[in-house]
């Protein structure tokens, strides 16, 4: 027997060996995005989207999808290569009791085996050509979608920041008229103490102001109920106080295409209709997949083997003892092929499945066009009409605010009434309401139509308006 290991070395590079892979080739953390840091002055839309785009955990996990999709398309190009193995085995046999003549092989010995192997595939009916370009098919799709959750996670922020501006323009207007009524109510308590009015005319301009001062808390809660949403969406915690600028007025209203062309723009824009044509390409990268395996597998493999056998004694014969001890070197090298002939129908079926799931995503694309047609004229109507009220509120706040300040005038000098100044001043708080309200349903009217098309930039804009566009579709 030999006291050495020979192979003592060897098994200790088996266990080195994957912890020493581990580090030279350890899995790349995905680095943690920077948080983008927050300037001290006030927030514009464009800024709003520039943190959303970098602070936003909804976008980081589109993000992640695309990078996990990445991953699977290395997958499957890694079964292009071979596949190489290596195994290794050790036996210590040592004997119990032994009577009569005793096989060798029973003897007390230590047996050591090595194997390393490769495997390269030749034909697999190209399903794993298929396979590949189906990976690269999803990394597709899982980009489409991280730009279309962009696209929409930007529309959020902005009918947020539109509905922001348009609270915060309602809040100044009712303010002002919580103003005018605390002058009003004054004047009117001078002219009820010199008996000139009545005290119904008292009550009724306390009552008023009493209402005002109701909506106007009921417009400052709502407020900051939007800003807190608003800086959700922008990633930033929900309790920092930001504040947020801008004007309805700042957004151009220019709505130059026609229906026609919005709907063109749809079709060849729309992000759902391109991920639904490219799962169309992967139900047919299916059906190849199923015809495939009706054909043969094909793999070529090669291995080396070492196999060493110590015995404990010498053996002894007619010419003196000898050693027992065995070691074999060999190579080996072969072709395999597996061919399953019959399994039952499943894979007739299998491939019948992928011929109607080709069938069903054409109708789905289908339908998808005329659901793409009908929300982009619903939203092109939406922005006529709104277009339309922003002209008619627009010239009625120019005559409420005449007929207020001529009610004013005739009840200064006894020609009016308290309760004409009062429905004056209810029709001009309504009239600068409308006008805030028109502007904030044609940019809502706006941003929802340029997303129907597929974008922001068919519509054109201000200059923030292109870089929100930017890379999007």
């Amino acid at each position: 027997m030999k006291d050495s290991c020979p192979y003592c070395n060897f098994v200790r590079l088996l266990i080195v060996l994957p912890a020493f892979i581990v580090c030279c080739f350890p899995a790349m953390a995905s680095a943690v995005r920077e948080k983008m840091e927050i300037p001290s002055e006030p927030l514009t839309l464009e800024q709003c989207i520039k943190i959303a785009l970098t602070n936003s955990p909804k976008l980081q996990v589109a993000e992640y999808e695309v990078k996990k999709a990445e991953d699977d398309v290395k997958i499957t190009t890694g079964r292009f290569l071979p596949s190489i193995s290596a195994s290794a085995r050790y036996d210590d046999l040592r004997s119990v009791a032994a009577q009569g003549p005793s096989n060798s092989d029973y003897l007390e010995n230590r047996t050591r085996v090595f194997r390393l192997a490769a495997t390269q595939p030749l034909f697999a009916g190209f399903s794993i050509f298929s396979t590949w370009q189906k990976a690269k098919l999803y990394k597709e799709i899982a980009e489409i979608r991280r730009q279309f959750i962009t696209a929409s996670h930007i529309l959020d922020i902005r009918t947020s920041f539109l509905k922001l501006l348009k609270s915060k323009e309602d809040v100044r207007n009712y303010t002002e008229a919580v103003v005018r009524l605390e002058e009003d109510l004054k004047a009117a308590q001078a002219r009820y103490e010199r008996h000139f009015i009545p005290h119904v005319d008292l009550l009724s301009t306390e009552v008023e102001l009493a209402d005002i001062r109701q909506v106007l808390s009921q417009a400052v809660n709502q407020t900051n109920a939007i800003r807190v949403h608003l800086n959700v969406l922008l990633g930033l915690p929900p309790s920092q106080d930001i504040y947020y600028t801008g004007n309805l007025s700042d957004f151009s209203i220019d709505a130059s295409l026609s229906l026609d062309e919005c709907t063109r723009i749809a079709l060849d824009k729309r992000p759902e209709l391109t991920l639904l044509e490219k799962q169309v390409e992967i139900a047919l990268k299916d059906k190849k997949i199923a015809k495939y395996k009706f054909a043969p597998r094909v793999d070529l493999s090669a291995a080396y083997n070492q196999y060493k056998t110590d015995y404990k004694f010498d053996l002894f014969s007619f010419t003196g003892p000898y050693s027992p001890d065995q070691k074999n070197d060999y190579w080996t090298v072969g072709v395999t092929m597996n061919w399953d002939l019959f399994q039952g129908g499943s894979k007739y079926y299998e491939y019948s499945k992928t011929l109607h799931e080709i069938t069903r995503l054409k109708e789905e694309l289908d339908e998808q066009k005329n659901f793409i047609y009908a929300e982009v004229k619903g939203y092109y109507l939406d922005l006529k009409e709104a277009e339309g009220r922003i002209d008619v509120t627009r010239k009625t706040i120019k005559l409420a605010k005449e007929n207020f300040y001529s009610a004013q005038k005739r009840y200064m000098i006894s020609l009016g009434t308290q309760l004409e100044v009062l429905k004056a001043h209810e029709q001009l708080i309504k009239a600068e309401v409308n006008v805030n309200q028109s502007m904030n349903d044609y940019q809502i009217a706006m941003a929802m139509l340029k997303f129907a098309t597929g974008g922001w930039y068919p519509l054109g804009g201000s200059s923030s308006e292109t870089y929100l566009t930017s890379g999007l579709y």
